[in-house]
């Protein structure tokens, strides 16, 4: 309806804006996806225990095994307390790493959430803009099959333009760099958006319409309708120049 270049005109506008919603939601999904691959790391490094669990055992041993020496008389128990303060800060460790590990699973629950929420809002805009466009077309459409049907009923008539200096004229106005400028123009002429026609009607038509006559002032006749005072002017020019002195 409004032309090829106008038609992609508007394609390409509103491409471009849709291509910076999708960047942002793109840029979302992937900050989302990073925060989750971190606290699956996280929780795979704080879940290996082992390492913790075989240094407090080890520790335990000795604390056992010193403590047979201490009963014996063979060590103090200065060394006795050396030993168990070494699995004392093992055990120290090994639960601080509980702890980490527990909220790196917090973290990795909290984020797998926040996904499923983020994409569920996604889907939903998706959905509700796709709704919005196709109830646009439809209204759309509608209209234009509403004035199609009107312009249907309408009886249909050949237009006649009459291109005669006495009949009707059209003037153009049309807006430029330079300033509205004035174009001569038929009853075919093709408008373009902010045009302005001005309608011209002959001399003659307007004399007939108003059916007086009309004095000219050299000779003081009346003049039928539909003659113009110039016209007799012009007449009465002619006829002095035939009779007058040569």
């Amino acid at each position: 309806m409004v032309g090829a270049t106008e038609a992609a005109n508007l394609i390409n506008e509103q491409s471009d804006r849709r291509k910076a919603v999708a960047a942002a939601r793109k840029n979302r999904e992937g900050a989302m996806q990073a925060g989750l691959e971190a606290a699956r790391q996280d929780v795979a490094v704080y879940g290996r225990m082992e390492s913790l669990d075989e240094l407090v055992k080890l520790r335990q041993e000795r604390v056992n095994s010193t403590r047979a020496l201490v009963d014996r008389n063979v060590l103090s128990m200065t060394v006795l307390n050396q030993v168990q303060t070494e699995l004392t800060d093992a055990e120290q460790r090994r639960r601080e790493a509980l702890n980490q590990f527990a909220q790196a699973k917090q973290r990795l629950v909290t984020m797998q959430a926040d996904a499923l929420r983020v994409q569920a809002d996604l889907k939903n805009d998706l959905e509700v803009e796709i709704e919005t466009i196709e109830r646009q077309v439809a209204d759309n459409e509608r209209e234009f099959n509403s004035s199609e049907s009107v312009l249907r009923m309408l009886p249909a008539t050949r237009a006649q333009f009459a291109k005669e200096a006495n009949r009707v004229t059209y003037q153009v106005v049309r807006q430029t760099d330079a300033g509205p400028v004035s174009i001569e123009s038929t009853g075919m002429t093709v408008l373009q958006p902010g045009d302005l026609v001005n309608i011209i009607a002959g001399e003659s038509e307007s004399s007939e319409q108003a059916g007086s006559p009309v004095v000219t002032p050299q000779s003081g006749k009346s003049l039928p309708a539909g003659r113009s005072a110039k016209q007799q002017e012009a007449g009465s020019a002619v006829a002095d120049q035939r009779v007058g002195p040569k």
